[in-house]
């Protein structure tokens, strides 16, 4: 599985060029040159009959849902993320939080990750709660998602969360191992490892007209799969 030619490190420190290639030598230089890997098909995303309930006689319930999201490099990615943040971030302002659990009291939390590696790219959420509350929960779950695709976010919410996304970014390299850690997830995701001013701009330069279109285009609930693990819904 590993070799050097599948082998991704960023480097961060007082240490120079040679330095480094002297240290990787020695970490990695018994690495096999080429990995002997068979390239698996890239998973499409399928709709499955829904939702799918997985019997447990738990006091908890939990629901996870998602569907096919967009990679780092698609064009409309940094959309995606600022659409992700406004409806998912599990802050107290994001909409399913304020809707299931400000609001309602339905959940303890809620909140829709994207998930991206060199297989697939998702948006995945969940939730718990008591299982009295579940189909409650899953409900305006269904409404805020359906609400928020026909008329879409608005300016203020657009705007405060390109500033988060973009001021939270510089958190993310305020120290060498954050630095090191955020520059390989870059690379990984097929970006150049020095992009991140340039993913920045991208995110500023989202326009609300932007997040209404991807919303329109990704937040369908039938585009969603839904599993929950607990007793049977009611």
């Amino acid at each position: 599985l590993f070799a050097r030619d599948n082998l991704r490190v960023v480097i961060v420190g007082a240490i120079d060029k040679a330095a480094s290639i002297k240290a990787l030598d020695r970490i990695f230089g018994a690495l096999p040159a080429r990995a002997e890997l068979a390239r698996a098909p890239k998973p499409e995303a399928h709709q499955i009959p829904g939702p799918l309930i997985v019997a447990r006689e738990l006091p908890i319930a939990t629901a996870a849902f998602g569907a096919a999201g967009l990679p780092p490099v698609h064009p409309d990615f940094p959309a995606l993320k600022v659409l992700n943040h406004i409806i998912g971030s599990g802050d107290f302002d994001a909409t399913l939080m304020e809707e299931i659990r400000v609001k309602r009291g339905l959940a303890y939390a809620v909140a829709v990750s994207l998930i991206n590696d060199t297989a697939t790219s998702v948006m995945l959420g969940g939730m718990a709660t008591k299982n009295e509350n579940m189909s409650g929960a899953i409900v305006v779950l269904q409404e805020v998602m359906h609400r928020i695709r026909n008329e879409g976010p608005s300016v203020e919410q657009v705007e405060n969360a390109k500033l988060y996304l973009t001021g939270s970014s510089v958190l993310d390299r305020d120290t060498n191992t954050k630095l090191a850690g955020s520059l390989v997830r870059l690379w990984l995701s097929g970006n150049g490892p020095n992009d991140h001013a340039l993913l920045d701009d991208a995110v500023l330069r989202v326009t609300v007209e932007d997040v209404r279109r991807v919303a329109r285009e990704l937040l369908s609930w039938d585009r969603f799969n839904l599993v929950v693990v607990g007793p049977t819904l009611r």
